[in-house]
């Protein structure tokens, strides 16, 4: 695909609005969208990323209340993107060292399973 360079009388688009905070306030697992406040503004139902979306999926659905970043192409809040979360108080970051570290919401966390799996490599649990 090739993109069209802008034209000169085009005026350029704001990268205030290109690139928005916001807050989930609503998430559709069927349909694999949610709804985000930015400003005073509701979005429309849109789609979240993930980190893998093709022969291999990831699904880890954002949660009511997280504060995410909005990829808005050419400032079109329509056709946005719910792209990436940012910690916040109520979210707060799931650790605090270069480990790296997936922490669920029953407070099981995967760096330990990988950990014991490492130590244990027949997967047995002594």
């Amino acid at each position: 695909m090739f993109i069209q360079p802008r034209p000169e009388d085009e005026d350029p688009v704001d990268p205030r609005v290109i690139l928005r905070e916001g807050t989930v306030l609503a998430v559709d697992l069927d349909a694999g969208t949610v709804e985000i406040e930015t400003g005073e503004v509701r979005s429309a139902p849109i789609r979240f990323s993930t980190g893998r979306a093709g022969d291999t999926r990831i699904w880890s659905p954002p949660s009511v209340g997280e504060q995410v970043l909005l990829l808005c192409p050419e400032g079109d809040l329509e056709r946005a993107i719910c792209i990436g979360a940012i910690p916040q108080d109520s979210f707060p970051p799931a650790g605090n060292s270069l480990t790296e570290l997936i922490l669920f919401a029953d407070g099981a966390q995967l760096m330990e399973a990988f950990k014991q799996l490492c130590e244990n490599p027949m997967g047995l649990v002594v």
